[in-house]
Formats: C-alpha cells, sequence, structure tokens
C-alpha cells in the first residue's frame, strides 16, 4: 500500500516533450511525450488530450519539441493538465532581473518591458522605444505619419538630428525685428 502512494506522489509531476498542439478549440490540447525512451529508439509514454492551462489575456501555441510541466491529478497520468511551456532553443535571453518580454519565435518581434520603459522591435529591426523622458521612433527607410491633423507640440523643433537645422514656426522671432506671421504649405532650403 505504501509503495503504492509513494508511485502516486511521485508521478504528481511529469516533464516532457510537446509532440502535437490543437489549438482549435476552447481549450488547446497538447499530446506530449513524458519519456522514457525505449531500447528501439521510440517512445514508451505518449500522453494524448492533455488540457493546456495558460495565463488569462496570453495566449501561445508552443512549437513541437517545447518542454511542458505537466500536473497528474492524484498522480494519475490519464487525469493530467500542462501548467507549464516553454522552448530552450527560442526562449529569449540575457533579460535583466524584472523585466518581461514577449516574442514571436518566427519572425524575431519581441515587446520588451524593463525598469527604463518598452521598447517593440518588428520582424525588420524597426524600433519604438518609450522612456522617461524621451520616446524614440527607429526605421531603416522611412516613417510616415498620416492623419487630417498632426499636432508637433514641442519648443525646440530640429530637422537632421540633435542639434540639426531648427525649424521657425508662426510666433518665432525673426532677426531684425518681428515675428513670423504665417506659414507656407511649402518649405525649402538653400
Amino acid at each position: 500500500m505504501l509503495d503504492r502512494l509513494g508511485h502516486r506522489v511521485r508521478s504528481l509531476f511529469g516533464r516532457g516533450r510537446v509532440t502535437i498542439v490543437d489549438d482549435s478549440g476552447p481549450v488547446q490540447i497538447l499530446q506530449s511525450d513524458m519519456g522514457p525512451i525505449g531500447p528501439d529508439g521510440a517512445s514508451l509514454s505518449i500522453i494524448d488530450n492533455i488540457p493546456r492551462l495558460a495565463q488569462f489575456g496570453l495566449s501561445s501555441n508552443p512549437p513541437a519539441q517545447s518542454d511542458v510541466v505537466v500536473l497528474n491529478f492524484g498522480g494519475d497520468r490519464g487525469n493530467a493538465v500542462a501548467i507549464a511551456c516553454g522552448h530552450q532553443t527560442y526562449r529569449l535571453r540575457n533579460l535583466n532581473s524584472g523585466d518581461v518580454a514577449l516574442y514571436d519565435i518566427r519572425s524575431g518581434q519581441t515587446v520588451t518591458l524593463t525598469a527604463t520603459g518598452l521598447t517593440l522591435t518588428d520582424a525588420w529591426g524597426n524600433t519604438v522605444a518609450m522612456a522617461q523622458g524621451a520616446m524614440t521612433l527607429t526605421h531603416a527607410t522611412q516613417i510616415t505619419l498620416s492623419a487630417p491633423t498632426i499636432l508637433l507640440d514641442s519648443a525646440d523643433v530640429q530637422l537632421g538630428a540633435s542639434g540639426g537645422q531648427a525649424v521657425a514656426r508662426v510666433g518665432d522671432p525673426v532677426s531684425g525685428g518681428g515675428t513670423i506671421s504665417a506659414g507656407s504649405g511649402h518649405v525649402t532650403s538653400d
């Protein structure tokens, strides 16, 4: 009797690898290889129809060979639920303590939350970085702003990066006296 109880306690948790994911229903279902491997190289313990719990508000579809931790209620592998999944190859690395990241393994897109701000990176390496006191948009070719009205509220507008050519605005003083009183839709420079 104690042997049976000991086996059930040891069987409460299992660790394996995801082999198939069915993400079509209200609950994601996994098939997992819980090992061991037999002499012919085939798994001796494939478990099917394991529901996977995920955090509310987040959804993912783990790729094949993802690590999986399974809770077997009462030590019964037929009454299992997957409680964690991860993939050692694709896991983002070198995050600082407390950082959080969402990522897509197919494109390399990431959303990273750090102690200093938020960074969005797309598949081509373009970024939006937001931190206290600054926001930076970086793109390799072009940034387009399109709206019926675009408001730029700044006391110091510079073209061509920090320290670049200053931009004159309606109401700015003009050398020799006066202020700019009207604007133009056409801007030229020498």
